[in-house]
Parts: structure tokens; C-alpha cells; sequence
């Protein structure tokens, strides 16, 4: 461990956690609303990826982290092509729905996330449920958007 924060931690059993020092109230409740959602979506063949958020009081919370996956930032959005086209196309979609009604506007490359799947879904919720917009947080959602248009996705 580095006395840096989040702290990484793998275990043996090849699960890997965060450690983060911060109130993680927002992640939490993002994550049991959307796993309302995803009740709904799956009738429907959507979703949108989840994972566990357990706090910590006010010291901050343990995440898991979705195996096999990477930020937009660290693909890059031209790998994207190599992925599976349908799942891109239906957890692109949810996971715009799921920023704009829980008005998520820290939106850019490093919160969003794409596993080798083609998935791609939301992350890092500290600016959810309608806090001031931030410049340039719609850039790489307009650019998503673009992509899934582009190539009859939509």
C-alpha cells in the first residue's frame, strides 16, 4: 500500500478492490438504484454494469472493480470498433439514460468505463443528483453518441 489514495488491493482470489478516503454516500445510492433500474431494463434486454460499494463511516468506502475493464481514456475511443457492437450499442444507451436522470455532469474519459465485453457504463458518482455543471462534461458523451449514430448503432 502507497500513502496515496485510492489504494489498490488484489486479492488471491484475483478480485480486485479500492480503497477510497472520502464520503461515498452518492456511490451507494447510485448503485441500489441502479440495480432498479437494471430490474426494469432486463424485460428489455438492457442494463447497465454494477458493483459493490460498501462504506467505511466517514473514512471512505471499499469498491470493487469490474474485471477485464478500462476507462475510455486507457481503450481509447478507436478500440472501440473491436468490441461487441450490440453490447456497446444498449450499455451506451442505459448508460447515458443513467447520467442524465441521476444528472451526473462529471462525465468525461476517466468515469466512463468499457470492458473487454464492449460494456460501458458510469463511474465516480460525486457529482450526481444535480450539482453544477462542470466545463466540457458533455464532451465525451457527445462523441460517444456521434460514434453509436455513426455506425447505424442508434
Amino acid at each position: 500500500l502507497t500513502g496515496t489514495y485510492p489504494w489498490k488491493l488484489t486479492l488471491h482470489s484475483g478480485h480486485t478492490l479500492l480503497l477510497k478516503r472520502y464520503q461515498c454516500r452518492n456511490d451507494i445510492a447510485v448503485m441500489s438504484i441502479l440495480r432498479v433500474m437494471n430490474a426494469l431494463w432486463r424485460t428489455e434486454g438492457l442494463y447497465t454494469p454494477v458493483y459493490g460499494v460498501q462504506g467505511l463511516g466517514t473514512s471512505g468506502c471499499i469498491v470493487e472493480m469490474i474485471p477485464e475493464s478500462a476507462s475510455v481514456k486507457t481503450r481509447g475511443l478507436e478500440s472501440l470498433a473491436a468490441l461487441d457492437q450490440t453490447t456497446l450499442a444498449r450499455t451506451s444507451a442505459t448508460a447515458l439514460v443513467v447520467a442524465y436522470v441521476l444528472g451526473l455532469v462529471d462525465r468525461h474519459q476517466n468515469n466512463i468505463i468499457v470492458t473487454e465485453a464492449g460494456e460501458v457504463f458510469n463511474i465516480d458518482f460525486d457529482y450526481a443528483f444535480g450539482k453544477p455543471d462542470l466545463p466540457g462534461a458533455a464532451l465525451l458523451w457527445n462523441a460517444l453518441s456521434r460514434y453509436v449514430k455513426d455506425r447505424g448503432m442508434h
